[in-house]
């Protein structure tokens, strides 16, 4: 299971699709979010053991300016 949150903890994006990727927006539908720092949080479960294993970390998303 992957996840996205916001800093306020709101789920922003989860899967439990391992070939899904986040793609910056709300249920990756709309409109980009704003720049900043998201938490993942991915549980995954060991197929030989069956043992639960929880990751966490941050992402910071930037916004790159096109210029036409």
């Amino acid at each position: 299971k992957f996840m996205i949150f916001d800093r306020w903890g709101e789920l922003l994006f989860v899967t439990t699709n391992p070939t899904d990727s986040w793609n910056g927006k709300l249920n990756n539908v709309g409109e980009i979010l704003q720049e900043g720092v998201y938490v993942w949080r991915v549980i995954a479960k060991d197929g030989n053991t069956g043992d639960i294993h929880e990751y966490i970390g941050n992402v910071t998303m930037l916004k790159k300016e096109v210029n036409e």
